[in-house]
């Protein structure tokens, strides 16, 4: 029998944020009617059976719609599709509906769920040992736990932190931040949002000190009764600093996991060229020249 040793396996195994997600979601099924706000479970009352049905139907006539005759609708459907998803048409038209942004479909990549999302990100920006990620503090347990999957440090922006010095104290020590991951609407676990001219601000931040933000909205289409939206970072992006991290767990199917990310940076071959392309290989980078 082949035992392994949990000492000579990835410390990540005994991580306590990647138990502390395990840990909610055994809670959550041994207390099915209990309302999680951890664990950020959308309520069951409305889910039905037969609403599978009638989204398979809405889909299959949008194909038909675009021209697919009756075997390409089954296949597109039923077979291995584009790697980097089928719907990224759909959720760029949802993106510019909803939330005001406005990205080519090609600059999408749509994921099993946000945590991939989030790994196929981290994975694509850990690119040396000096690179770190910021994370406003506190942050998602699960951007902490994707991170620790890839031996990658994350540095805590606390609430009176300026960002800009964080950066520059960071480069200082000789590493080399990456990006900032920020939750604006909602944060979980705060719950805080953040103001319009805080959003604006942070931009200008990370224009000045030539970082990109890691943008995850999950929450942004519930505000509480009364209040009105904001624009999310990447709506009032004009520099493509924001990547944008998605989900349609709490609008729409949570078991069905799908999430996507919105990278439309431009990027740099070592040649000079440059070109805007996600990756169709999720096992490799984000993005690809």
């Amino acid at each position: 029998m082949a035992d392994l040793r949990l000492t000579e396996l990835h410390g990540s195994l005994t991580d306590r944020a990647l138990n502390s997600m395990n840990f909610l979601n055994e809670v959550s099924h041994h207390y099915p009617e209990a309302i999680s706000l951890a664990a950020g479970r959308p309520t069951e009352e409305f889910f039905a059976l037969e609403d599978l049905h009638r989204y398979l139907d809405l889909f299959a006539d949008h194909l038909r719609s675009r021209g697919y005759d009756e075997p390409s609708v089954r296949r597109t459907i039923f077979q291995y599709g584009r790697t980097k998803g089928i719907v990224h048409d759909l959720v760029a038209r949802n993106l510019a509906v909803d939330e005001d942004i406005h990205v080519d479909p090609e600059a999408i990549v749509v994921t099993v769920g946000c945590q991939e999302a989030m790994v196929l990100t981290l994975r694509a920006l850990r690119a040396e040992t000096s690179d770190v990620l910021l994370a406003v503090s506190p942050t998602y347990v699960g951007i902490t736990g994707a991170a620790r999957l890839l031996d990658f440090p994350v540095l805590p922006v606390t609430e009176d932190d300026d960002l800009a010095s964080v950066v520059k104290a960071a480069r200082a020590d000789g590493l080399r931040p990456r990006a900032c991951y920020v939750m604006p609407d909602f944060a979980n676990p705060s719950g805080l949002s953040l103001d319009l001219d805080a959003r604006r601000q942070l931009l200008e931040v990370a224009a000045e000190q030539d970082l990109l933000l890691i943008e995850d909205n999950p929450y942004g289409l519930f505000p509480a009764e009364g209040v009105d939206r904001l624009p999310t970072l990447k709506a009032l992006d004009t520099e493509r600093r924001v990547v944008y991290l998605g989900s349609y767990a709490k609008t729409g199917l949570p078991g069905a996991r799908i999430g996507y990310v919105v990278a439309d940076q431009t990027v740099e071959a070592p040649d000079g060229s440059t070109g805007l392309r996600p990756t169709s290989c999720r096992s490799s980078r984000a993005w690809s020249p």
